[in-house]
């Protein structure tokens, strides 16, 4: 996502968009900064922050006026916003006063442009919103430019390249970096595609993560998903679905194979399905079992009522009831005590926790038994592992620290946070 990061807004632009009545007195301009923020007077950001852009903050969260949140994954201080407006997800950018009723969405890492009534920038958006012609929106994964469509078309997803005037009656949908060719009428290309749309027989379409040329099929049949491969013609009632790369294999009656998976589909016993980011062969499960998520490793036998979901490369564990493995976690998952979870980034195994504790974030590092009432304060990037901490404090390794922190050195920093005083964080 580093590489998504922009500046697509100056203050010209702001100013024509606002018609210089205003300006937002904080604007991004730095990025990664990974120190601590300072304690804000309730809703007021630093007049220090003045003119930085502030992505990928693993700082606390300032207090807010009443009824603003900061919620998900944000790295970045909320900045107080207008009545009734949010930011939500995963934002790196700064949340910009919006106009009435508009909101920034998801993944955003730039700031939100003012838009015209009724539009809106949603979804994992890297550039800046550009002003639309009526009723038109870029919604997802979109980190190019947002360019004017003829009547009611639109770009939609994770798209990179720059939206092209379609002919009446089509559009480009999800995650696709080619530019949108004119398309016979009734077709289109729709999810994660990034070669061109070829013209397809009647009722044909590539939908998905597909980035080879769709191929004519037989009729009735559909590829997809993330497919990288050519679509092979399947037998009647067949579908491969999700972010599959490899050829559709004929699959015994009523069975699927969904989700992010890079190899063939093998036969499944009945009622079986493999769903997420599964780069692995599927694997017979005993009945009622399910893999969920970005797992890249084979299913193993799971105890009764036990999931694996989330980003998980690692293979599953039998987990003590009730416990879960959720998110982009890489390593085993180990018996956890009970009512114990390991949500976030987790690059490292789960160890055992005091009650109530967790690991939640983009930790690399295993989570070390805490201390009663803390809790792990490494947020972002981080490759060590967590140490007890005294009461009050936070540990403020932040980003990949491997020396000692100099004090006021803020960014990329290499040393490891010092304990703080209470209610006061390390400038």
């Amino acid at each position: 996502m580093l590489s998504m990061l922009r500046d697509d807004v100056s203050p010209s632009r702001l100013r024509g968009y606002f018609g210089g009545k205003w300006r937002p007195a904080y604007y991004p301009s730095e990025s990664l900064h990974v120190g601590a923020l300072e304690p804000l007077a309730t809703g007021f950001l630093p007049s220090r922050y003045s003119g930085q852009k502030k992505r990928f903050l693993t700082g606390a969260l300032e207090p807010l006026s009443s009824g603003f949140i900061k919620k998900g994954f944000n790295t970045g201080a909320m900045e107080p916003l207008g009545s009734g407006f949010m930011k939500k997800g995963f934002n790196s950018g700064a949340m910009e006063p919006l106009g009435a009723g508009f909101f920034k969405k998801g993944f955003n890492s730039g700031a939100m442009e003012p838009l015209g009534a009724g539009f809106f920038k949603k979804g994992f958006n890297s550039g800046a919103m550009e002003p639309l012609g009526a009723g038109f929106f870029k919604k997802g994964f979109n980190s190019g430019a947002m360019e004017p469509l003829g009547a009611g078309f639109f770009k939609k997803g994770f798209n990179s390249g720059a939206m092209e005037p379609l002919g009446a009656g089509f559009f480009k949908k999800g995650f696709n970096s080619g530019a949108m060719e004119p398309l016979g009428a009734g077709f289109f290309k729709k999810g994660f595609n990034s070669g061109a749309m070829e013209p397809l027989g009647a009722g044909f379409f590539k939908k998905g993560f597909n980035s080879g040329a769709m191929e004519p099929l037989g009729s009735g049949f559909i590829k997809k998903g993330f497919n990288s491969g050519a679509m092979e013609p399947l037998g009647s009632g067949f579908i491969k679905k999700g972010f599959n790369n490899g050829a559709m294999e004929p699959l015994g009656s009523g069975f699927i194979k969904k989700g992010f998976n890079s190899g063939a589909m093998e036969p499944l016993g009945s009622g079986f399905i493999k769903k997420g980011f599964n780069s692995g062969a599927m694997e017979p499960l005993g009945s009622g079992f399910i893999k969920k998520g970005f797992n890249t490793g084979a299913m193993e036998p799971l105890g009764s009522g036990f999931i694996k979901k989330g980003f998980n490369s690692g293979a599953m564990e039998p987990l003590g009831s009730g416990f879960i493995k959720k998110d982009f976690n890489t390593g085993a998952m180990e018996p956890l005590g009970s009512g114990f979870i390991k949500k976030g980034f987790n690059s490292g195994a789960m160890e055992p926790l005091g009650a109530g504790f967790f690991k939640k974030g983009f930790h690399a590092g295993a989570m070390e038994p805490l201390s009663s009432g803390f809790i792990d304060g490494k947020r972002g990037f981080y490759n060590g592992a967590m140490e007890p901490l005294s009461a009050g404090f936070h540990q403020g390794k932040r980003g990949f620290h491997e020396g000692e922190m100099d004090k006021d050195k803020k960014g990329f920093h290499n040393g490891a946070m010092e304990p703080l005083k209470s209610g006061f964080l390390k400038d």
